[in-house]
């Protein structure tokens, strides 16, 4: 099994801020994001203790504020982007009141 959110989260406390949740999928599947040696280190733990896991390959800790540096240049580059209706029906399985 993995780990809920408020589990995780208490989890990262031990960290000092270095790691952070980026996503919650599921009633046991969090996603976490931050450095990579702190994560490696978050794993091993986890996975010592049965607690199933692993890490999603990535260029960057998205959803994380290790995206800061890249800000600015997201900004300028989305610049004169605006919303628009969809011309393809969306449906999604997160529901409003969870």
């Amino acid at each position: 099994m993995g780990l809920s959110l408020a589990a995780t989260t208490h989890e990262l406390v031990a960290f000092g801020g270095r790691l952070s949740v980026a996503g919650s999928s599921a009633p046991e599947l969090t996603i976490v994001s931050g450095e990579e040696l702190t994560l490696r280190e978050l794993l091993s733990e986890l996975q010592r203790r049965g607690v199933f896991c692993r890490r999603v390959r990535m260029d960057y800790a998205s959803h994380s504020s290790q995206l800061d540096p890249i800000l600015p240049e997201l900004v300028q580059t989305l610049d004169g982007i605006a919303p628009q209706n969809s011309r393809i029906a969306f449906y999604s399985t997160v529901l409003a009141d969870s």
